[in-house]
């Protein structure tokens, strides 16, 4: 079971371990799940499953979605904890990563953590759910949201953005808007004092809240999309 006093290397390791079980389970189910989505023609539909690993006894939440009648159906995993009283949902990823200007990129784990106000924000400013419990506006988020890009913050974007530390330079693109995020590596600086030679073991990004984009001013978008431009171009120029 994932605890409090795990790295973020522990806890990501846990989940990837626990996720092929998971997704043989999530797999099993989706017959039956289309099968009732059939029997009417509102749209859109959703279910969400709750399943607990019988080994590591983490719980982890499955949401079935389908947008219209020409898709098909398709779900989302996520794993829901409790840290110092505080319910937070986390899922696993892979990322590119530079740790300094000179250094190559290379491949990271990333654990990503979704508070409770997070969840708040994003169903007041873009789904308007009334009565939706947490589960089932992350699993909307994370239908909806497959894609995201990691933006610099600046000035024109949040203004107060450098009163937060070093630990609040970014921001998270989606399909649906901007999210203001907390990001931080763990690892072991390197001996020699040389940056490039530090040990990076895992990322964390902790999604803080959430903005729709229309409801930002235009200097706020604008610069997001110069921004994203920037990242776009990078990514381009680094083959991927």
């Amino acid at each position: 079971m994932i605890v409090e006093a795990m790295s973020y290397l522990e806890a990501y390791n846990q989940i990837e371990s626990d996720l092929p079980k998971v997704k043989i389970w999530a797999d099993k189910f989706l017959p039956r799940v289309t099968k009732d989505f059939g029997k009417d023609r509102a749209f859109p539909k959703y279910h969400i499953e709750k399943y607990t690993h019988s080994k590591t006894k983490n719980e982890y939440r499955i949401f079935y979605y389908v947008g219209n009648s020409k898709q098909k159906v398709r779900y989302a995993i996520f794993f829901v904890t409790y840290y110092c009283n505080e319910r937070l949902v986390m899922q696993t990823n892979k990322t590119g990563y530079k740790h300094t200007e000179k250094s190559r990129q290379v491949e990271k784990p990333l654990l990503s953590i979704y508070l409770p106000h997070f969840w708040m924000r994003y169903n007041e400013r873009c789904l308007h759910l009334d009565n939706a419990s947490d589960d089932i506006i992350a699993g909307h988020f994370f239908v909806r949201n497959e894609l995201s890009w990691q933006i610099p913050l600046n000035e024109d974007i949040n203004r107060n953005y450098q009163e937060h530390g070093d630990f609040n330079k970014y921001g998270m693109r989606v399909k649906d808007g901007f999210c203001f995020v907390n990001t931080s590596i763990e690892g072991k600086e390197s001996d020699d004092g040389i940056d490039e030679n530090d040990r990076v073991d895992a990322l964390r990004i902790i999604y803080t809240t959430y903005m729709n984009e229309s409801g930002m001013s235009d200097t706020q978008r604008a610069a997001i999309e110069k921004e994203h431009f920037e990242v776009w171009k990078r990514c381009m120029m680094s083959g991927g």
